[in-house]
């Protein structure tokens, strides 16, 4: 289970139920989404002071404030934007090729992006793995105003990615036919 829409009010142990099958560990998953059309945080607040209690790292108290905080949330996306970008600058490509550009500009941007990122399996693996990580810290601040300033940057990450994902699904094999 992937994302797990909640509308209807639920408590205790069986929120807690709901949201681990939301977040079982699966290869290639890093974490469930988990939708609130209910406002039920206060009743997950309590569900985890009851069964998720930890000690604090620092002090040693028990905490139970699981939820991060939007600042932090966002701020993590911004990081693994700069990571991406970083990753392509090293190799000569500015992703403002791909978001400052439309029509046949544009794609010739994302070809372009595509041959930096192939260089070897290991580049091509990395920038996967950072576009993940993007996808993923996008899709956690899905309903805070402020990412949609990380829109664009995001978009085209996401278009590079789907982009070298097709090659794989559909090869060119022409000259192979040949």
């Amino acid at each position: 289970l992937g994302t797990l829409y909640l509308d209807k009010p639920l408590k205790a142990h069986t929120l807690m139920q709901a949201i681990a099958r939301a977040n079982r560990v699966y290869e290639g998953k890093n974490n469930g989404l988990i939708v609130d059309y209910c406002g039920i945080l206060a009743e997950l607040r309590q569900a985890l002071a009851t069964f998720a209690v930890r000690p604090d790292a620092e002090s040693g108290e028990e905490t139970v404030d699981f939820v991060r905080p939007q600042e932090q949330l966002i701020a993590d996306l911004a990081e693994a934007i700069d990571e991406v970008r970083a990753y392509l600058a090293q190799r000569g490509f500015d992703l403002d090729e791909v978001t400052g550009s439309e029509s046949f500009a544009r794609i010739a941007a994302i070809e372009q992006a595509k041959e930096v990122v192939n260089e070897n399996d290991e580049s091509r693996k990395r920038f996967e793995l950072l576009a993940l990580t993007v996808d993923r810290k996008y899709r956690a601040c899905i309903n805070l105003p402020e990412q949609s300033q990380y829109r664009l940057a995001e978009a085209s990450i996401d278009i590079i990615y789907k982009a070298l994902q097709e090659d794989v699904l559909d090869p060119d094999v022409t000259k192979i036919m040949a």
